[in-house]
């Protein structure tokens, strides 16, 4: 830890496959789903991303090296927790704000106010829990003590789904209204029979009385 060094292992056999140096002193990583980016927190509290598929050429020996750290740094973190169910998609806790990164930068226009605890992350929602609710009620802690954020791609397919059904109803009352002033439907089209059999008939009565 202290070196920065950061050694990769292949499973089951825990043969060392790969090496990578890391600038500073790491305090905290933690690995995205699909195995190919781990994040930093380092003892400054510093957060940065190491990616191992990406191709780096070392200062030094100017030779090719595989992994990369990559140039995106955020400060004042505490905590990150990846999403579940994407390798880009990662959650930070700064400070009292939670920031949703989506491909190593902020996904949220304004993050949200919270001092809780990363608990479960999806590319929908975050859930934190809030631990001082936890330890005041210890014995049956309540459920507010856990809290779910939506992301910003949930409200994003919730602004989209919205403005479709909007668009369907105006389309439906557009149609609604070229059918009423249509003369092909079928009550103009008995309106208009209605009015030729009363002029029929007045044509008749007018020819009886000369």
């Amino acid at each position: 830890r202290a070196s920065g060094a950061v050694l990769r292992f292949t499973l089951p056999h825990l043969v060392n496959d790969a090496r990578y140096m890391l600038r500073g002193r790491p305090a905290r990583m933690a690995l995205n789903c699909d195995s190919t980016v781990f994040s930093v927190v380092d003892w400054r509290a510093t957060l940065s991303f190491f990616d191992m598929q990406a191709r780096d050429r070392d200062a030094a020996t100017g030779r090719e090296i595989e992994g990369k750290q990559l140039e995106q740094d955020r400060k004042d973190t505490w905590a990150v927790k990846w999403a579940v169910d994407s390798p880009t998609v990662c959650a930070a806790m700064e400070k009292t704000k939670l920031v949703v990164l989506e491909g190593f930068g902020a996904q949220e226009p304004k993050p949200q106010v919270s001092s809780g605890y990363l608990a479960y992350v999806d590319t929908t929602s975050v859930q934190c829990v809030m631990m001082d609710e936890v330890v005041a009620a210890r014995d049956e802690p309540p459920a507010s003590a856990v809290v779910e954020f939506e992301t910003e791609a949930l409200k994003r397919v919730r602004r989209l789904i919205a403005g479709q059904a909007a668009d369907e109803e105006e389309g439906g009352a557009d149609a609604a209204a070229g059918d009423d002033g249509d003369d092909d439907s079928p009550s103009a089209a008995a309106k208009a029979s209605a009015g030729g059999a009363a002029a029929g008939g007045g044509s008749g009565g007018s020819g009886g009385g000369s």
